[in-house]
């Protein structure tokens, strides 16, 4: 009797692989479906820019000892050593200075300078951004950047805002410093939602003094209002409604003006309320000045097309909210407000004083739109600005 022979088929065969294909296939599209394929090579990104500013900070240390000591030295030490390494440091943008490195496949900026990989731009260059809103007729412009982001600017008002002391005039806006923020947050906002944008908000004294390099830790050195100055204050003993006040600087006294009638108001800028101490009343505060203004447009560190684009042109100067609040101790009051661009200056705008006096104003409102770390940067036409893909 002849045996039966055991074995796979060629049809079964074929259909065996058919399904392993189709399972397999199906098994990727489910890991990038959760995305863990994109988290894996999202991982060897970190690694490798990891390991590239190890590199390069054990570089910038070998050239440092062997007596680099200018930045285009101390560049050319990283530069070699990163190379040395089969690392190519065109792919990182860099920035070294006397006192480290850091390297980054991100947007990094040094002053007037953001760079990414082999891509360098200036601030004040026109990139070719659509926010999609209609009505906005107004170009972009390279701010900066921020937690590898490019940050871009609108060119012109995205709004008018009427800020009123605390809380607004309960009439038109009803906007004042305690919402006014939120506020000039909320109309930037959908500017936020064009290509390659990530968000939108208002422009802020912070994105200003990277691009100036300002050091606000020297204002106002030896007077009340200096930049930090801790100033405690206290009812005087001798007279109902003065304030004496002492501080860390050393600067003391009674404030001029009198807070008989409604107590001593100030807010409390971590938590943006506030808080009133009646006439002879306990809890007087110790605060702590965070106030400095200095003029851009007397820079000379900075780029003609940079100054224009945050403080004006031609005498026609800007005038638009910066969402950053601040309080200044001086002599007869404490004045609490938000910063601002106007006449050429990081200045001040004062909506309430200690005394419960509100002010208002109308200013233009600028928006700041944060462009992905992950675009990439085409051509430069002459009109029209950078152009990008994602």
């Amino acid at each position: 009797m002849q045996k039966k022979k055991h074995g796979i088929s060629l049809i079964v065969l074929v259909i065996t692989i058919i399904v392993m294909i189709i399972l397999a296939a199906t098994v990727i599209i489910s890991l990038n479906n959760i995305g863990i394929i994109k988290r894996a090579k999202s991982a060897v990104n970190e690694y490798n820019e990891d390991e590239a500013n190890d590199v390069a900070t054990l570089a910038w240390s070998e050239a440092y000892l062997g007596g680099a000591r200018t930045v285009e030295e101390l560049k050319a030490g990283v530069r070699a050593g990163l190379i040395n390494a089969g690392i190519d440091p065109d792919d990182y943008g860099m920035i070294v200075t006397t006192s480290g490195v850091k390297v980054t496949k991100k947007w990094l900026q040094d002053g007037l300078t953001i760079i990414k990989g082999r891509v360098t731009l200036e601030v004040g260059d026109l990139i070719q951004y659509n926010a999609g809103v209609s009505g906005y007729e107004g170009a972009w412009k390279v701010l900066g950047a921020e937690d590898g982001n490019l940050l871009i600017m609108s060119t012109e008002d995205v709004a008018m805002l009427k800020l009123y002391g605390l809380e607004g005039d309960n009439d038109t806006t009803n906007y004042g410093l305690l919402n006014g923020m939120a506020r000039i947050n909320e109309l930037c906002e959908p500017y936020g939602h064009g290509k390659g944008a990530t968000q939108a908000r208002s422009i802020k004294v912070e994105d200003i003094d990277r691009i100036t390099g300002f050091d606000k830790k020297t204002y106002g050195e030896n007077i009340l209002a200096q930049y930090g100055n801790k100033v405690t204050y206290s009812w005087d003993l001798t007279t109902t409604g003065k304030v004496d006040y002492t501080s860390t600087n050393g600067v003391n006294g009674i404030l001029g003006n009198s807070h008989s009638y409604k107590g001593f108001g100030y807010i409390d800028l971590n938590s943006m309320t506030k808080k009133t101490v009646p006439v002879n009343g306990t809890g007087m505060p110790t605060l702590i000045s965070n106030f400095y203004s200095y003029s851009v447009i007397n820079l000379s560190t900075i780029s003609a097309k940079s100054r224009n684009m945050i403080v004006g042109a031609n005498s026609s100067y800007n005038m638009y909210w910066l969402a950053s609040p601040y309080l200044r101790t001086v002599p007869n009051n404490v004045e609490f407000g938000l910063y601002s661009i106007g006449y050429g200056s990081v200045d001040n705008t004062t909506l309430f004083l200690s005394t419960g006096y509100e002010s208002q104003f109308n200013y233009g409102v600028r928006a700041v739109v944060s462009l992905s770390s992950g675009i990439i940067i085409g051509a430069k036409d002459a009109t029209n600005g950078w152009s990008y893909t994602i």
